[in-house]
């Protein structure tokens, strides 16, 4: 078990001391693990850099045996594309040290920063020189596994050096001296086989993997996969094949297409061989000679994606189409494939139904290549022995598994409908306290009946929660994907041990101290988990995310949380602290424990903003009671649920009509409720008042704190029935208002015709009757039913590009806004790719520039700024006007490393000493985001 270490001494207090004939003078930066001192000789002329281990692991073993890997691989390594090993030692606390030749330019990390992408020539001749070193040590065994700009030195002699072998892959007398199981490297750059951490795989064609995406970066001003998270861009690196050149809409050579596609293979079979053989294959480049090496593979990965109209297909159309090939399909003779959801790198999930019981099912199926992986088929299965055991309202529950006749696995899920957890993050930024609160005790419940079962889920995070749509809480939870969980051993039927002890799965930001040090985890682990996701829900944001997976469990084991930005009572604050407890034994023993300290917090907190609590302030008319949107007739009446739908069904018709006050539909029984009531309560308060006063009735009273609103409900509009069921999406009612001629129709009925189809996922009739209803009136813009549909189709392949089209020419600014959002959702890689570059090209059009509202005009600065001078020229503007769009990439100016030797200074320094960059990130997060 793991508590909180000391903390670090303070950098600064080493300024100054003496390794004699050398002395410390400056900090040049601060790593997760490590610091990196400037230091002169004696003679004053001589400059050497000095790392030193950090007090806190200094203490653990694995640590201090990476160091003196460190040390002894640069003196095996003499090559002048590695600094130079000067000397080492131990500080007087101990802490051991190693004194390196000083590289002074600037790291090629640094040099995007700058000017995002490089020219072909320069970033040949920075991979030859690279590929000079790799060859030296692959031939001595050694794999440097965290190859990135950060660790690439452009000198200013136009020399390239090497850093940082501190995790570099090497063995000793047959002994892997990089335990199995642990997943070290920087995600945006690790090998399929290095994400997945099947170490016994990572091998001389991981580097040139890594210095593929290097090149790939440096060419297109991109990472390989784009996500939001740590923890997902983990999960695409393992399972995604990297996106080709060709697929990005530059113009590219064939010839640097297939290097870099080589490079970047998927397979390690389909990569380079060796070092040498990717540099002769640069060095063709630079003379404009076919690569023979990438030509050949090229034309082999051709042969095998030529789609059948004769075109070229990328790899994840490829699997989109395999897909979209199940839709309409009967699976184990009893389901019925009806709609795609979703596909990602390791399979597909579709909306299916029984057709027998007719009741809708979640289909997951594994990608076919994924079942030639033992511990991918292994981990399904484990999905379903975990999800299958677990009868609870508040998780998905798994019904059935097997196999298609082409060898795939499927999963049947419960089918449920709504938005996962991320997705509300993504679009409202922090939730209120309650909202917050809620969600948490309804996955605490879930756990407990999980761990009951002897179950322990291991990768809770948002993704893997569901809000359904379930009646009037839309807080209710469901927690999904079991995939890696960790179940007793006599329940596994002979399966692998997949988790075993050592070995690290789960989402780095959101795993337990002991989970990311591969140790063996409880209940208990699960309850940290739940912490940062309920940190994460007050906050916006995790505790500590980085961009670097090290730094993440770095930061797990040694930091405390920084304290939330906003107000929340002790008791939560208290609560939440012990759930992040470091040591398994400071957190509640049992979920079932946190359960019954959130249920007794939440009763000490002021009312809740869900409909489902009971109203208790009293309201100053039959109006706002009447308009309240925390109101139910149940809870008018003091009926129960049941009672309230007796009721409903009971009551003549002309109470149960639907009447619109203060912009809301309201069933006329709650007016005439309200109004009779009113005047009951005006009676007894006025007879009240008189028998005090001693006044006969006819004498005026002081004024009741009650007043009756008499509401004329014979002049309340009404709606149109059959308008109302067309916007439902029921089918005979589009018939039937579709049949009117369409000349005549109104714009109300061409939207409600649109909102209809819309239900229907039938995008094309969609477009074309919103299109008819902002015709008719421009006010329809302002429609958010409208506005959202229109989101959802943008996010179609197929009919994205007249979304967009339509949003730009008839929304206005709003219009301005949904294009931009559905740009996020695609870079996020929440949607096509295709997606972000339709999205993009509009984004840089004038006409969308002005079109864009203040807020957005102060964003897209923002995303345009590429220099640490154009981000602080534009955070004025964000202050006065931008909103929580801004917020994620703002936070990632907060980064204070990158950039500089060893990629440990500051890429922003420019942004401290003042407080436009935290005045602009506390703006952005006080105004609310456009939502869809």
């Amino acid at each position: 078990m793991i508590g909180t270490p000391a903390a670090p001494p303070s950098a600064s207090a080493e300024i100054g001391l003496r390794l004699p004939p050398w002395t410390l003078t400056e900090l040049l930066g601060r790593g997760a693990s490590s610091q990196v001192y400037l230091a002169r000789h004696d003679d004053q002329q001589s400059m050497a850099a000095v790392k030193i281990l950090s007090a806190e692991f200094g203490a653990q073993p694995d640590w201090s045996l990476r160091f003196d890997r460190e040390v002894r691989l640069l003196q095996e390594l003499q090559h002048p594309g590695v600094p130079r090993f000067l000397g080492g030692g131990s500080l007087d606390d101990g802490r051991p040290y190693m004194m390196l030749e000083y590289c002074p330019g600037e790291t090629l990390a640094q040099r995007l920063s700058r000017l995002d992408t490089l020219p072909l020539a320069e970033v040949i001749g920075i991979a030859e020189q690279a590929l000079e070193v790799l060859e030296v040590a692959h031939a001595r065994g050694i794999v440097h596994r965290d190859l990135k700009p950060a660790n690439l030195i452009l000198g200013p002699d136009g020399r390239v050096k090497v850093l940082d072998f501190g995790i570099a892959r090497v063995r000793d007398g047959g002994r892997a001296l990089t335990r199995e199981g642990i997943t070290l490297g920087t995600v945006a750059y690790m090998a399929p086989e290095q994400a997945l951490g099947r170490h016994a795989e990572v091998d001389a064609r991981t580097d040139l993997f890594a210095l593929g995406a290097v090149m790939f970066r440096c060419l297109t001003g991109r990472h390989l996969h784009q996500r939001d998270t740590e923890g997902a861009l983990l999960a695409a690196m393992a399972s995604e094949p990297a996106p080709s050149l060709r697929e990005l809409g530059q113009v590219f050579s064939d010839a640097v297409v297939f290097v870099v596609d080589t490079a970047v293979a998927f397979s390690r079979e389909g990569r380079y061989p060796d070092a040498t053989t990717l540099r002769m294959d640069l060095a063709a480049l630079a003379q404009d000679q076919p690569p023979p090496f990438a030509s050949l593979q090229g034309a082999r990965r051709e042969q095998h994606t030529v789609t059948g109209d004769g075109g070229v297909a990328p790899p994840s159309s490829l699997a989109e189409q395999t897909a979209l090939a199940l839709v309409g399909q009967l699976v184990a003779e009893r389901y019925r494939v009806l709609e795609l959801l979703g596909v990602g790198g390791m399979g597909a999930v579709y909306r299916a139904e029984h057709i027998h019981m007719r009741k809708p099912v979640a289909l997951k199926v594994l990608h076919r290549e994924m079942t030639l992986l033992p511990e991918m088929v292994a981990r399904f299965e484990r999905e379903a022995i975990a999800a299958a055991r677990i009868e609870h309202p508040n998780v998905a529950t798994a019904t059935d598994f097997g196999r298609l006749q082409d060898g795939s696995c499927y999963l049947v899920l419960e089918f449920v409908q709504g938005q996962s957890l991320r997705q509300v993050l993504t679009s409202e930024g922090r939730l209120s306290l309650s909202r917050a609160l809620r969600i948490t005790s309804h996955i605490a419940a879930a756990l407990v009946a999980a761990h009951a079962a002897g179950i322990i889920h291991r990768d809770l995070k948002p993704e893997n929660v569901m809000l359904p749509e379930n009646g009037a809480d839309r807080d209710f939870a469901k927690v999904l994907d079991f995939g890696i969980a960790k179940v007793q051993a006599a329940d596994l039927g002979g399966q692998p041990a997949l988790t075993r002890v050592g070995a690290v799965f789960g989402t780095p930001e959101y795993m337990s101290p002991e989970q990311a040090l591969g140790q063996v985890v409880d209940v208990r682990s699960d309850l940290y988990s739940l912490g940062i996701m309920l940190y994460e829900m007050l906050e916006g944001a995790t505790p500590f995310a980085c961009d670097e997976v090290v730094k993440v469990l770095t930061r797990h084991m040694s930091e405390a949380p920084a304290p939330l930005s906003v107000s929340v009572p002790p008791a939560v604050w208290s609560l939440l602290l012990r759930l992040l407890g470091k040591a398994p034994s400071e957190r509640y023993a049992q979920a079932s424990d946190l359960l019954s300290a959130l249920e007794a917090l939440r009763a000490e907190l002021p009312a809740p903003d869900s409909v489902q609590q009971p109203i208790l302030r009293t309201a100053s008319s039959a109006a706002e009671l009447a308009t309240s949107p925390t109101l139910l007739p149940n809870q008018l009446t003091g009926l129960s649920p049941s009672a309230g739908r007796s009721m409903g069904t009971s009551m003549p018709p002309l109470l149960r009509r639907r009447v619109r006050v203060g912009g809301r539909s309201v069933p006329l029984v709650v007016i005439a409720l309200f109004v009779l009531g009113g005047v009951i309560l005006a009676l007894i308060v006025a007879l009240a008042v008189t028998l005090v006063a001693g006044k006969s009735p006819n004498v005026p009273a002081p004024a009741a704190s009650v007043q009756v609103i008499h509401v004329p409900v014979a002049a309340a509009p009404t709606a149109d029935p059959l308008l109302e069921r067309t916007r439902r999406g029921d089918l005979d009612a589009l018939k039937t208002l579709e049949a009117r001629p369409a000349a005549s129709r109104t714009a109300e009925q061409w939207a409600a015709i649109g909102r209809g189809r819309a239900r229907n996922r039938e995008w094309d009739t969609m477009l074309e009757a919103y299109t008819e209803a902002l015709k008719l009136d421009a006010q329809k813009a302002s429609d958010p039913d409208l506005s959202s549909d229109l989101f959802r189709s943008a996010l179609e392949t197929r009919t994205s590009t007249a979304s967009l089209e339509l949003a730009m020419l008839r929304l206005g600014s709003r219009g301005a806004d949904l294009v931009f959002a559905v740009w996020s959702e695609a870079a996020a890689g929440r949607a096509p790719r295709a997606d972000a570059k339709r999205a993009k090209k509009l984004i840089d059009q004038p006409g969308l520039r002005k079109l864009a509202s203040p807020a957005l005009t102060a964003t897209l600065a923002l995303v345009d700024s590429r220099g640490c001078g154009d981000f602080k020229r534009a955070l004025p503007k964000l202050i006065s006007d931008g909103d929580d769009r801004a917020s994620s990439l703002l936070r990632r100016l907060s980064h204070d490393q990158g950039c500089g030797f060893l990629g440990l200074s500051d890429c922003y320094s420019c942004l401290r000493g003042s407080k436009a960059l935290p005045d602009a990130i506390a703006a952005a997060k006080s105004r609310p985001a456009p939502s869809f």
